[in-house]
């Protein structure tokens, strides 16, 4: 579950960099090359909508199932740009929490996210049967 939302930056640089908006028609320049097969153009626009779709539905469970506060350490945590990224004692200190209630909020965001995170059929919170617990 925190490897998705480690990847977040990640991907939101792969969606920029396959924009539709960059990707253009082949340049012939005249000398021969070798003979490809696959339209490199059409897989571009695959993964981007495929990274686009990933980062819609990342957005879409911490805007819509998160409190605020949760919200909140999501974001500072995993979602925004290195620049802006905190650690977990400095969110402690802006937040005025103490630490027993910040990893509480903390623990109920991430559960909450595994919960309501569906993209490609990834399950990432698992219920085990017999024992009841995750």
């Amino acid at each position: 579950m925190i490897e998705v939302l480690n990847s977040y930056q990640q991907t939101l640089q792969i969606a920029k960099m396959l924009n539709p908006a960059i990707i253009s028609s082949p340049k012939l320049n005249g000398m021969p090359r070798a003979v490809t097969y696959q339209n490199t153009q059409e897989q571009r626009m695959a993964v981007y909508l495929a990274k686009k779709e990933e980062l819609t539905a990342i957005q879409r469970v911490v805007g819509t199932y998160l409190d605020h506060e949760e919200q909140m350490i999501v974001y500072y945590l995993y979602l925004c740009n290195e620049k802006v990224r905190k650690t977990k004692k400095e969110l402690i200190s802006d937040m005025y929490l103490s630490r027993r209630t910040f990893y509480r909020i903390y623990d109920k965001a991430l559960m909450k996210f595994a919960d309501n995170y569906h993209f490609n059929g990834i399950e990432l919170r698992v219920f085990n049967l017999e024992s009841g617990l995750i």
